[in-house]
């Protein structure tokens, strides 16, 4: 209890400083959240690739014998060229489902639903299905468990783009509202 006048001040002080501070304009929240997008697409780029070298460098470094090696080489493989071309299907289709949803001049609730859910469920997707492999390979003489779920998790990350592009072209909010209004009238 003795604290709380000094605590009731020092709060005051803080409401008092986040009062003085100027919002952050909308073109500065947008320029970061395109940044973050972006970034996250970077980071699933790095994370693929490092996932393919990292496998080359320790798993194929291994003096194994030559069977469990090769096995398991072939699991990988197999899986890392299925799973981009996987990825690469699923990431053109939300790619052009974001490119039409924001060049319609009148957009359902359905299509709005469909753009915003359609990353989120391939990365989901996406993700699942590399624990799934990486659980189906497992047992072997090397485990190559944490390269599979790095990749799915490099390809989940690559369904950022779609919003990145969402959010460098779509409009500001406020005009949106605005040209809305006006042919209500």
């Amino acid at each position: 209890m003795k604290y709380s006048k000094a605590k009731k001040t020092r709060k005051d002080e803080l409401r008092e400083l986040n009062e003085q501070k100027a919002p952050i304009s909308p073109g500065k929240k947008k320029l970061i959240r395109l940044c973050a997008e972006l970034g996250a697409v970077l980071a699933g780029v790095v994370v693929i690739f490092l996932s393919r070298v990292l496998f080359n460098t320790f798993v194929m470094g291994k003096a194994e014998s030559e069977g469990a090696l090769a096995v398991t080489r072939d699991n990988f493989e197999l899986y890392f060229k299925i799973s981009l071309i996987l990825s690469a299907v699923l990431l053109a289709l939300t790619v052009m489902s974001a490119l039409t949803y924001l060049f319609q001049k009148e957009i359902s609730r359905f299509q709005r639903i469909t753009v915003s859910a359609s990353p989120v469920i391939c990365s989901v997707s996406v993700l699942a299905v590399a624990v799934f492999y990486a659980y189906l390979t497992s047992g072997g003489a090397v485990s190559i468990f944490g390269y599979l779920v790095a990749l799915g998790i490099g390809e989940a990350l690559l369904f950022r783009l779609p919003c990145a592009m969402y959010v460098a072209i779509r409009k500001p909010e406020g005009k949106a509202k605005k040209s809305k209004g006006k042919g209500n009238k």
